[in-house]
């Protein structure tokens, strides 16, 4: 062997970490809801699942909109949204760190050979409305667990108000009618029709979509 052949040898033994660690890196998708770009936070290479943590599917209830009916996002946010932050809804007695009233978002987990074929085939869709003692609505440690026996799959979880916060005056549950005594349930409402309307960007159907309700402690 001469010196050429060793010296080439060299080169493919050192950069082979480099080409392993390029061939196993999994880009993190965007996705465009209208309203803003929302980028994957992670990938499990164990599940195959990307996550979309934390997009917003209603407006900030502060302010004018605090105790008031949950209202769809609007206007354009330039720039890419990650969720990379926090956001847990208020409770009673508790003082969870990310805690806001600017909680309602809901995580998206879906298989990545299920995202590679959106628009070509639809799959189905798990709503998951939580109610915990810790924290209400999305924990990605939890999330993932229901994420690997939904096979092909797409898995959402919500946040929505609770307490207080979800309190709905009489004479707006007058207005409303239907079937909601409070604003966690109109909270929720909004979600479906959320993942009913933006769910096939991700390769879910939003004509085949199942709501469960969970309590953990």
């Amino acid at each position: 062997m001469n010196l050429f052949h060793l010296a080439v040898g060299a080169l493919i033994g050192a950069a082979w970490p480099l080409w392993s660690r390029i061939r196993d890196t999994i880009f993190l998708p965007q996705v465009d809801l209208g309203y803003e770009i929302h980028e994957a936070l992670s990938y499990n290479h164990t599940t195959g699942h990307f996550i979309f943590r934390n997009i917003r599917y209603a407006q900030a209830p502060i302010g004018a909109l605090r105790h008031a009916p949950p209202v769809a996002p609007a206007g354009i946010n330039p720039e890419v949204q990650r969720g990379n932050e926090s956001r847990i809804c208020p409770q009673a007695a508790r003082d969870t760190p990310g805690t806001t009233e600017d909680c309602l978002f809901l995580n998206v987990i879906v298989p990545r050979s299920v995202f590679n074929r959106r628009g070509k085939c639809k799959a189905d869709v798990t709503l998951h409305f939580v109610m915990a003692n810790d924290i209400p609505g999305a924990l990605v440690d939890k999330e993932s667990r229901f994420g690997e026996g939904l096979g092909e799959n797409v898995f959402v979880s919500a946040n929505y108000r609770l307490g207080s916060l979800a309190r709905l005056e009489p004479s707006l549950a007058g207005e409303l009618g239907g079937d909601c005594a409070d604003l966690g349930c109109l909270d929720r409402g909004l979600a479906v029709e959320w993942v009913r309307k933006y769910i096939h960007l991700f390769g879910g159907d939003g004509k085949r979509v199942f709501t469960i309700e969970t309590s953990w402690s």
